[in-house]
């Protein structure tokens, strides 16, 4: 395999944080209502590790229509998710508001609604499937055993019930392009969220195989397990029959594309055998259900409409609870609840929008992180002392700083914050 794209990703980020200098180039219009209205397809993943794709440096997974994406649009080095859990992540990216934030908000989908969108939610989505206009899988599980059939469930729904050797990730995208079909010459917004990857290595025959061609059986290493890689590939070949399949039909050419982690990687040790879980998080510590690193970065990557030309890397923080407000500029919406804790990835003043940002997670036993430029905060439980780190110097956080950064309330902003919720 070839490396030389990732590679250059890789030392971006191992070495970069945040950057003062303005991307270098101008944002994507708003639509203005006119002319043709763009297709947005959201395809989120639980448990992604930071580093499972090529594109993001992974030594071993193959990647190629992943990697495509990313080349075509934009891929952001320090892209969070809402939260150390993929469920309430999940819940943040379809309506931009933060997990801690009581009330009953707009969804995406509704509000693509109101615009004459056709939606459709596939996959895992019990909560908000019912705000879709078409749902399928939302009884799925989240994280199941296997990805072939029965895909650890006694119950299969029946829309996935049809084949006895289907494997979810195909399965997921052969819904999906259905609910294209479904929606004829109307626009339409379809959120595809992919369970996590299954823990127990449950890869195709295809994708062993192909990987026990690459590496020797004899040579092991701890990241990643050729059987995770596998299925890795698996799911970037899903995303790939999408995009052909999009462009077959003429579609891709005027479809807005945002691809999101909703959690990070599984990065602990397995109780059973006491070896690492076979994810990858590159350097960054710790993995899913944490609030350092491993469990909040994500891997974000951006297509826009043909005819746009994005930078092809952001270097500044952006979050799962951006994808509402940037759906609302991408449809031309005006008359939405704005976000009070996203911001449009359209937004053409970038200087402004990638000014001083600052991001804020919760976790549970009262486990709180906060992040202000390139220093972060880490308080692992409610009685627990609080770690301060310099991403920039230490992105892996396993040297904290010795006492809070000059400069850099990190501590009155979470307060700040939290009374700003009621807390």
């Amino acid at each position: 395999m070839k490396y030389a794209f990732p590679l250059a990703i890789w030392l971006a980020l191992s070495l970069c944080s945040c950057s003062n200098t303005p991307a270098p180039a101008a944002a994507p219009p708003e639509f203005d209502g006119g002319g043709e209205r763009p297709n947005i397809l959201l395809i989120s993943v639980d448990a992604l590790g930071w580093n499972d794709l090529n594109c993001y440096g992974s030594p071993l997974a193959a990647t190629p229509f992943l990697d495509g994406l990313a080349r075509d649009g934009e891929l952001s080095l320090h892209a969070y998710a809402a939260s150390p859990d993929a469920d309430e992540s999940y819940r943040a990216l379809q309506t931009g508001w933060h997990p801690e934030r009581a009330g009953n908000s707009e969804t995406v989908a509704e509000l693509a609604r109101r615009a004459g969108y056709v939606t459709a939610s596939i996959g895992p989505n019990e909560e908000l499937a019912d705000r879709y206009d078409e749902r399928v899988g939302e009884e799925l599980p989240a994280a199941p055993a296997q990805w072939h059939f029965p895909f650890g469930m006694a119950d299969v729904p029946p829309a996935f019930a049809t084949d006895s050797s289907a494997y979810l990730p195909d399965v997921l995208a052969r819904q999906a392009l259905d609910a294209v079909s479904d929606a004829g010459e109307k626009s339409w917004l379809i959120s595809l969220r992919f369970p996590a990857p299954p823990l127990e290595l449950d890869p195709t025959e295809h994708w062993r195989n192909y990987y026990a061609n690459e590496i020797s059986a004899t040579h092991w290493r701890p990241y990643p397990h050729p059987d995770y890689a596998a299925q890795i590939s698996a799911l970037d070949a899903a995303v790939g029959a999408i995009l052909t399949a999009l462009k077959d039909r003429e579609q891709l050419r005027n479809t807005h594309i945002i691809f999101i982690g909703n959690s990070g990687g599984q990065s602990t040790i397995d109780p059973r055998t006491e070896r690492p879980f076979p994810t990858q998080n590159g350097i960054l510590r710790a993995g899913r259900g944490t609030l350092y690193e491993g469990g909040l970065r994500v891997p974000l990557i951006v297509r826009y409409p043909d005819g746009v030309t994005p930078p092809k890397t952001r270097e500044r923080p952006l979050s799962g609870l951006d994808v509402y407000p940037t759906v609302a500029a991408v449809i031309g919406r005006k008359d939405f609840s704005p976000s009070p804790d996203g911001i449009s990835l359209l937004t053409e003043d970038r200087s402004a929008r990638f000014g001083p940002r600052t991001l804020y997670w919760s976790g549970g036993d009262g486990a709180v992180a906060v992040r202000s430029g390139d220093f972060k905060m880490v308080r692992t439980g409610e009685d627990e002392p609080p770690e301060f780190h310099n991403l920039r110097q230490r992105p892996d956080e396993l040297v904290p700083l010795s006492g809070p950064p000059a400069g850099v309330s990190l501590i009155d902003s979470l307060a700040t914050w939290r009374r700003s919720l009621g807390r």
